[in-house]
């Protein structure tokens, strides 16, 4: 996902934010993403047969 993506997603959850003591939220003020998120392997990451991969889902048998 893009930074800029990241970066909605951060703010969607401060929004939600409650402030309590039982809200999982751990930060309350926004992060330097640049600094946390690195896409520089996405490219070799995705570098796969995907159609290969539907098929495998496809083909695969359950036990049931």
């Amino acid at each position: 996902m893009p930074i800029d993506g990241w970066i909605e997603y951060m703010n969607f959850l401060l929004e939600g934010r409650t402030g309590s003591p039982d809200d999982p939220l751990t930060f309350e003020e926004p992060l330097d993403l640049t600094q946390i998120i690195d896409n520089s392997l996405n490219s070799e990451i995705m570098d796969f047969d995907q159609e290969a991969i539907r098929q495998e889902a496809r083909d695969y048998q359950t036990s049931s």
